[in-house]
């Protein structure tokens, strides 16, 4: 079963906040564009929320497949 992950990176790449990651675990076909987006988009919101801003150059959002 394919896994998204989406972990952001206010401070870059080294810094990644897997407290709010969001996955996604789907059905054996490859996820959907539109899952992997809501997927990235929920874990931007949920650090955004906590007030790291993504409009910071150094933002990052690492996305893994499993």
């Amino acid at each position: 079963m394919p896994t998204v992950t989406a972990t952001p990176c206010p401070l870059g790449v080294h810094m990644p906040l897997s407290e709010f990651a969001r996955t996604y675990e789907g059905p054996d076909d490859p996820p959907e564009d539109a899952i992997i987006g809501e997927c990235i988009g929920e874990a931007v919101r949920a650090a955004w929320k906590a007030g790291h801003d993504p409009t910071l150059p150094s933002y990052v959002v690492l996305v893994t497949f499993r």
